[in-house]
């Protein structure tokens, strides 16, 4: 356990506690009979920093222009400018998306919580939130996804709340007591009991339905005497219409706390309790802050567990950070710590916790110390880690770069925006929490029962729907008996009109009325096209009632749609920028469409990581090359295996769609070497370096045997340990 107590004075510049940290590694090395490592070169540092803090590779102008910086501090300067950039929030979002498991929906929902919810951790990363704050917001979070992104904290464990306090254990404390849930813990001090009192904290955390807080019940009650009469299912006819419209814009966005109590298992047999006994909430260690006017138990937990007097909550953040810089920990096992963990460096490790509570926990102060050590911009160590063995740090760890370092380096090497954010997902993110948003205003100021009397009011037109729907179905499946195909395209065609023509209704019948008396209340309109124009869709994808509301933008609401105007000013100011970008790199006149074609391609395909989704979606190339499918905590597979080897050898990534293409920056970089400068361009796009005297006598027997082009010495350089490993 180290004492967080005579905390460090904040020091004015990262060098200072960069210097107390080599200082105490020299100390290390001396009694250990060990000789510091070489400064890294230059051109090490230079790509090692880049896919730490900015999660790629640099271009060859941000290479060059490093390089060729003649300022003593110029290394110092580089790491302020990618914690200070862009870049930052989008090498670190896979990180935190990883721990946290965000994605992007889940079963029976839009997944608006979970839009909510990447946005929260998206603007926590760019305003460069404090890590004690940033916790302490996701375990007392509750109320409105859309009002509150940190719900998604809980959502994303909805109905589980035994596993989501396993899982709050595991990132934030670095404990393990899972094991505990069912029974005392095999391999640490933890009781059963211990894991219920913990559960106790949140316990009473409920995600709750929209139709529940609306009282749709009490809505039901008013209809009893439909319900006696309902021989011919009309009632259920009307609870299927009012779900169908009210539907998944409203699904549980919403984190609750009741009065619920967690009780030990039937099944519990360990001698310290009984079985059914009313659990009351206590933690594992420690006392809980005393605040006899804090009722709020998940409030408590919240503030217990981010304690600067905690004695691992700080322990396991230092160790996740160095852990990413360094590649492995300092302690035997940072995310399964227990009495018995031991340090490799105590007096490093204490002195990390003190700096990082000392600095209030600002998670980019903290790493700009590391990466100013002369330690980080050693020589890499060559020998591997051995996960649970104690190492002596004389410099990073050689490493495999993640996925999404592999996938945004292909990013860098094929846009000319390598860092841009992804302004189609983040409009769709938008619309997903606008549209709750305006839904639960919606609904609420109309009240459940006057929603129910006009599904109620349509039941005929419903149950006439379903009859002539079933008919037109019955005559589809007759033809296809009979080999008639243009009879089953023609009644396809009138299933489809059948269905737009109901769905159209049902949004004029109760949608509109629903958004009429919000859009009245305000004292204005909603802007929105007419549902004319919204269901005159040629194709079989119409609009459905319930997305009507994504079409709408209410006067009051935050989070506005983009207008048309907006809309073409961006897109005019797009092609303004690439012409501007031509005009640089001297694109001929006759290739200035291709170009813009191949900006537009990229600009859509090859976004981030950070940008793609939550996991990528199977066969995505971030997927195929181990990216963790957020199911567990920290579960991407960093292990090399046939199927990468083939999607690099193979794939489109390295095909004229890809890193190949005429317009990327590695083509376009390469198309202007001589035919002997070939290697060095490639070489220098893809490590920031001149070829190695091995790699040029590989290059020139090559070109002896007829292998000499571009294509050619891309592919077997992507295809070395060289790019794949960080250095």
């Amino acid at each position: 356990m180290v004492l967080l107590s005579a905390l460090p004075a904040g020091a004015e510049t990262p060098q200072q506690p960069a210097a107390q940290i080599d200082a105490i590694l020299q100390k290390h090395w001396k009694a250990h009979n060990l000789p510091p490592t070489a400064p890294a070169s230059d051109e090490v540092f230079l790509r090692r920093v880049f896919l730490d803090v900015a999660g790629r590779i640099p271009t060859v102008a941000e290479a060059r222009n490093f390089l060729a910086d003649p300022r003593s501090d110029k290394r110092a300067l580089l790491i302020a400018r990618l914690l200070d950039g862009e870049t930052y929030s989008a090498a670190f979002y896979p990180f935190w998306a990883d721990l946290l498991r965000l994605i992007d929906v889940q079963p029976n929902t839009q997944g608006v919580s979970n839009a909510a919810y990447e946005r929260y951790v998206k603007e926590s990363l760019r305003n460069n939130k404090p890590y004690d704050q940033f916790v302490r917001e996701l375990l007392s979070a509750k109320g409105q996804a859309f009002e509150d992104g940190a719900v998604g904290y809980y959502l994303r464990d909805r109905g589980m709340p035994l596993d989501n306090m396993a899982v709050t254990t595991h990132v934030f404390l670095g404990t393990r007591i899972e094991c505990a849930q069912c029974h005392d813990h095999p391999f640490d001090k933890w009781k059963q009991t211990d894991f219920y009192k913990m559960a106790a904290f949140t316990y009473g955390n409920e995600d709750r339905k929209f139709l529940n807080r609306l009282k749709f019940p009490e809505a039901m009650d008013a209809s009893q005497e439909l319900a006696r009469a309902d021989k011919d299912r009309r009632l259920n006819a009307s609870l299927s219409a009012y779900y169908n419209v009210v539907g998944q814009p409203l699904e549980s966005t919403e984190i609750h706390r009741s009065t619920k109590e967690i009780r030990l298992p039937h099944d519990f047999k360990e001698s310290d309790g009984r079985p059914h006994e009313v659990v009351s909430p206590a933690p594992l260690y420690g006392p809980v802050a005393d605040d006899p006017g804090l009722e709020d138990r998940a409030e408590k937990l919240a503030r217990w567990v981010t304690a600067a007097e905690n004695p691992r909550f700080t322990r396991v953040i230092v160790n996740r950070l160095w852990k990413k810089l360094f590649g492995a920990p300092l302690t035997d096992a940072y995310d399964a710590l227990t009495d018995e963990s031991k340090s490799a460096m105590p007096e490093l490790e204490g002195y990390l916790e003190r700096l990082m509570a000392g600095g209030g926990y600002d998670m980019k102060a903290f790493l700009g110390s590391l990466l100013n050590t002369r330690a980080y911009q050693s020589v890499a160590a060559r020998d591997e880690y051995s996960p649970g063995s104690l190492p002596q740090f004389q410099g990073p760890y050689l490493r495999r770069m993640t996925p999404e370092q592999i996938w945004d380096s292909f990013v860098a090497l094929v846009s000319h925006e390598p860092d841009s954010r992804n302004g189609a997902r983040e409009a769709m993110l938008q619309s997903k929490i606008r549209t709750a948003k305006t839904a639960s205003d919606a609904y609420e100021a109309m009240g459940a029962k006057r929603v129910l009397d006009l599904a109620l009011a349509r039941i005929d037109e419903d149950k006439q729907f379903t009859e002539q729907r079933a008919q037109l179905m019955m005559q589809m499946e007759k033809a296809a008996r009979e080999g008639d195909q243009t009879g089953v395209q023609s009644l396809k065609k009138a299933v489809f009109s059948l269905e737009a023509q109901w769905e159209k209704q049902r949004a004029d019948t109760i949608v509109m009325p629903i958004l009429d008396n919000l859009a009245k209340q305000r004292g204005g309109q909603a802007a929105t096209p007419t549902l004319d124009e919204l269901f005159s869709v040629p194709s079989y994808d119409y609009i459905r009632a319930r997305y009507v509301f994504t079409q709408f933008y209410m006067p009051g609401d935050a989070l506005a749609p983009a207008s048309k105007e907006q809309v073409r000013f961006e897109e005019e100011k797009r092609r303004s920028d690439w012409h501007t970008l031509a005009d640089r790199l001297e694109i001929p006149e006759n290739e200035r469409a291709a170009f813009e074609r191949h900006c537009q391609a990229t600009m859509k395909k090859w976004v981030r990581a950070a940008e793609v989704g939550n996991p990528a979606p199977r066969g995505h190339f971030l997927r195929e090359m181990g990216q963790s499918d957020r199911e567990l905590v920290e579960n991407a597979n960093m292990k090399a295996g046939m199927p990468q080897a083939l999607l690099l050898m193979n794939g489109e990534i390295t095909s004229s769609k890809g890193l190949l293409s005429k317009f990327s920056p590695l083509m376009l970089h390469v198309r202007r070497a001589s035919d002997p400068e070939i290697l060095e361009a490639v070489c220098f796009a893809l490590f920031s370096r001149k070829p190695t005297a091995g790699e040029s006598d590989a290059w020139q027997q090559a070109k002896r045997q007829g292998v000499s082009s571009v294509q050619d010495v891309v592919f077997a350089l992507l295809n070395t340990p060289q790019f794949i490993f960080i250095e």
